[in-house]
């Protein structure tokens, strides 16, 4: 059993203007048994025409060099044009990432700040608690001297 693909219409279309506005080709599925019967058949939906959908149709008695060219052409255009969108959906995704890692690393800078400055005004709570310490201990070194040397207190 084969599956043979065959031409089926070549479908075109003008605009208003007279211009042509789009050409669309379909194939035909023949299914033949081991004797070449034909024992299913199947038309597939209509494809916009370029050289690939086009295999098995005669454009060649239909079209001249410069409109295979021009389908060509056409095809290599859509190509590029398709690979220029990936990249820059690529790049928007790309850019929209560093965004957000921006974003991230702000918020993270301005709980670094706040953590700082928190640490920093505990410093200063410290170094007074400290200060007030080596005073009392001050304080009660000199009280001692005085209890230690009775000639001092005079």
């Amino acid at each position: 059993m084969q599956t043979f693909k065959l031409p089926y219409e070549l479908l075109a279309r003008w605009d208003r203007s007279g211009r042509l506005g789009g050409v669309h080709v379909q194939h035909r599925y023949v299914t033949r048994d081991d004797t070449g019967t034909p024992i299913a058949e199947a038309v597939a939906a209509p494809v916009a025409l370029t050289l690939d959908t086009a295999a098995g149709h005669p454009l060649g008695d239909l079209l001249s060099q410069l409109q295979v060219d021009a389908l060509s052409a056409k095809a290599a255009a859509e190509a590029e044009r398709d690979a220029a969108l990936a990249a820059r959906d690529a790049a928007e995704a790309a850019r929209a990432a560093a965004e957000d890692d921006r974003a991230g690393m702000a918020t993270a800078r301005a709980t670094a700040l706040a953590a700082l400055k928190k640490a920093q005004d505990e410093v200063v709570e410290i170094r007074k608690d400290l200060a007030a310490a080596q005073d009392t201990v001050a304080a009660l070194q000199a009280a001692l001297t005085r209890q230690a040397d009775p000639a001092k207190q005079a």
